[in-house]
């Protein structure tokens, strides 16, 4: 039986002529017409299971008023549900009769229905860009690798440009005392280190008294 429905629908969807072209000046008439008579004899029940059809679609959508104990009312709905949308598959049906059909188990029933031949989409070709694929070509996974500094982090902030020029400055106890210039313009000191200093500074200002800082700013006032 699902040999027979699956063909008549394939017929149906490939647009195959529901009866043989015969023309009578055909050599070969008698034969064809003897073949045309043999496969209306198969398909003389096909305008009942039609209709059957449309008894189904009824009941699509009054599903209350069906009785499973009525023959037409479940051949009617199987072939409702196998031929939706293709009402004219059924013609192509050869050796089929209402008695075939509600002598099918429910088992049966269900493995046709869920095996019926999908529906060929000839309106929508399948797509095929035309445009490249802008998200793919410029994903950042195939960015070419950022150019990387030499150095690491921790050695461009620890490590001098130039190996021979250092930071850090060394002074004489003579220097200090013949200097006319201000120490903080004598080198480049890290800023690291004149943080320190100004907190150093300050914690130290905040614990001496009025009288000490006098002292020492006069001192610092004579030096210089």
């Amino acid at each position: 039986m699902k040999l027979q429905l699956d063909e008549a629908l394939n017929k149906h969807r490939e647009q195959v002529p529901l009866w043989p072209d015969l023309k009578m000046n055909d050599p070969e008439y008698e034969i064809k017409l003897e073949n045309i008579l043999d496969l209306a004899q198969a398909r003389k029940s096909n305008k009942e299971l039609q209709f059957l059809y449309h008894l189904g679609k009824y009941f699509s959508t009054r599903l209350e008023r069906i009785n499973l104990q009525q023959k037409t009312h479940l051949v009617g709905i199987f072939l409702f549900d196998y031929f939706e949308g293709e009402e004219d598959a059924i013609l192509y049906l050869e050796d089929v009769t209402m008695h075939n059909i509600y002598y099918i188990s429910s088992q049966d029933h269900n493995t046709i229905l869920l095996l019926k031949p999908a529906t060929m989409n000839h309106e929508s070709p399948p797509y095929e860009p035309q445009e490249p694929d802008w998200i793919t070509m410029f994903s950042p996974l195939d960015l070419p690798p950022s150019p990387q500094h030499p150095l690491s982090v921790s050695e461009m902030w620890h490590a001098p440009a130039n190996p021979s020029i250092s930071t850090k400055c060394h002074y004489d106890a003579e220097d200090l005392e013949d200097s006319d210039e201000p120490l903080f313009l004598t080198c480049l000191l890290d800023p690291s280190l004149l943080a320190t200093s100004s907190l150093l500074l300050t914690g130290a200002t905040r614990g001496l008294d009025s009288h000490e800082i006098s002292d020492r700013s006069a001192q610092k006032h004579h030096r210089f």
